[in-house]
Order: structure tokens, then sequence, then C-alpha cells
């Protein structure tokens, strides 16, 4: 092992001298070990395996895997690169938490943020928008043209005239206008979004809030 093992496991050079990962017990899932030397066995290389290990403290490692079948005086070694993934899997939960409470708030207050990807002419949205609309849709199968649609038919030219001229000048604004329901109710909702022009200064994309 190299410095940064020592580092990472706690365990110095001397202390391995000898012994082998069971002595050792850092595999904590024996199992896993078996899975991963399969693994290896049936390509010779083996890139990116997620495994967990444990450290001489105890503590429960998650560790990416890089390994490559090696011959040393004639005998067949694993050469293993170890990543400690602790803080990415940190960040994963704090973000996948952010997440949730952004979901929560939204809930709360009734408000959904939506994105229009304006050269494929799609959206994309956070679930309080579907509650809004009504409508359970996949991911970038709603278009503009779809969107029109949940408006009263004699708001529909109006809306798109003013919306148009406000993302074409790349302008930030705000409407508040009505939904027409599939049961035929009317809600009213408020709109504030940003629109993005490219480097062509067309315009690229449209950000926005729904209440």
């Amino acid at each position: 092992v190299n410095e940064a093992w020592t580092r990472l496991f706690g365990w110095t050079r001397a202390e391995l001298a000898g012994r082998n990962s069971f002595d050792l017990g850092i595999w904590p899932i024996p199992e896993d070990r078996q899975a991963w030397i399969a693994a290896v066995q049936r390509s010779a290389r083996l890139e990116g395996h997620e495994v967990r290990l444990r450290g001489k403290d105890g503590c429960i490692l998650p560790i990416l895997f890089s390994t490559e079948m090696v011959e040393l005086d004639g005998e067949p070694c694993l050469l293993a690169l170890s990543i400690d993934l602790t803080e990415q899997k940190k960040a994963e939960a704090a973000l996948l938490e952010n997440e949730k409470r952004l979901r929560e708030a939204q809930r709360i207050a009734h408000v959904g943020s939506w994105e229009l990807d304006l050269a494929l002419d799609a959206f994309s949205w956070t679930g309080e928008i579907a509650n809004i609309y009504e409508v359970h849709a996949e991911q970038g199968t709603v278009s503009y043209a779809d969107f029109l649609k949940t408006l009263p038919p004699d708001e529909r030219e109006g809306f798109d005239r003013s919306f148009g001229e406000a993302i074409r000048a790349g302008r930030s604004g705000e409407f508040t206008y009505r939904l027409r329901m599939r049961d035929g109710r009317i809600k009213h909702v408020h709109i504030r979004y940003e629109s993005r022009l490219g480097d062509d200064g067309r315009p690229m994309k449209v950000f926005g809030t729904t209440q």
C-alpha cells in the first residue's frame, strides 16, 4: 500500500505485514469481496466498482475501486486504486435533503418552478407545477403549444403575444392569468420569469415560478 492508503484506512505498513484483508476485517460483508473478485476475474480489469470497507478505527468507508489483474514474480495479484467517496456521499445526501426541503417549501407555498427550453420546445418542472396544473406528464414532453391550451381560448392570443415579445427581447417579467382545468374550473395563477439569450442574441431558455 502507499502512504495515501495508510492515511485513509489507518493501518501502518508494519501493521499490514504478513496479514490479509480477512485478518484485518477490512471487508464488513465477505460476500462483497467475493463479488468484487469474481467481477475482476471475468474481465481482468474493473473500473468504478463501489464497495464499503472498514478502517482501523471501525468506521465504514464508501470506496470506489478500480482494479486490474497483474502478475508479480509469476503470482497473480490485484492492483487496486481506492478512492474515498465519503465527502461525495455527504454532498449527495445534502443535495437530496435540500431538494426535499425545496419540494416541501413549494408544496406549502403552492409555488412551482419550471424551465422552458426554446430550442427543444419542451418544459421541465418541479412537482408542485404538476399539482397546480393538475396534469401529470413526463418531463420534456410538454411543449409551449401544450401549455397555451391550459389557458381559456379568449386569453391565449394576448398572453402569447406579450410573453413572446418579452422572451425575444431577453426580458424578465410577470403575469397573472387564468388556467382552465379539465373539469371546467378556473384557477388564477401568477408567474415570474427570466429569459436567457444565446451568444447569437436569440432566446434560448426561460426560467420561472408559478403560484
